[in-house]
């Protein structure tokens, strides 16, 4: 049914994730992870694939994780290493933030007006070592912005403020403006 109703149908999904637990249970305990395991490893997905920005690749990576591992037993480790092996980005510490935590990372970020300009300030709350690239828009143009820990900064030029959009539809995150 076309891309808009992908986005429609997979954000849709938000409304069923609790985040209560980990998605990931005690390994070696008769204990199971979170129910969430569906609609928010999807949403996981859905993220990894707008993180790798590249659609031929997402699928040939996710075809290709089906016919490489066909007949094996696999763990978690062997497809992130996979999949870390095909792309410039490294996956492990945004699996090990979807996975095992029951918490999404959360954006903070802050915008403050320099002259003409506006300027938007950002930062994750998140695990350790947490990295993941995001797209924002100004009504123009879309940029990919690199979060980390400490404060980082992009001038989005004299634009209508009310056009800043944090492409949230593309990436399973809490949004908080300060």
């Amino acid at each position: 049914y076309g891309y808009d109703k992908m986005l429609s149908y997979v954000n849709n999904q938000k409304n069923n994730v609790k985040n209560d637990k980990p998605i990931i249970g005690p390994y070696y305990v008769n204990k199971k992870g979170s129910n969430d395991m569906y609609s928010k490893g999807s949403l996981m997905l859905h993220t990894l694939r707008n993180i790798i920005d590249d659609d031929n690749l997402w699928f040939d990576i996710i075809k290709d994780i089906a016919t490489k591992f066909k007949h094996r037993s696999v763990n978690g480790d062997d497809i992130i290493n996979y999949i870390n092996s095909r792309t410039e980005f490294d996956v492990t510490s945004f699996f090990n933030q979807y996975l095992n935590s029951k918490d999404i990372p959360t954006l903070l970020y802050k915008i403050e007006k320099q002259g003409r300009n506006y300027v938007v300030l950002y930062r994750w709350i998140a695990n350790q070592d947490f990295n993941m690239p995001l797209v924002i828009s100004n009504g123009l143009k879309d940029y990919r912005i690199y979060p980390e820990k400490n404060w980082k900064e992009l001038n989005l030029g004299s634009i209508d403020i009310l056009d800043l959009n944090i492409r949230e539809d593309l990436f399973y995150i809490n949004l908080k403006k300060l």
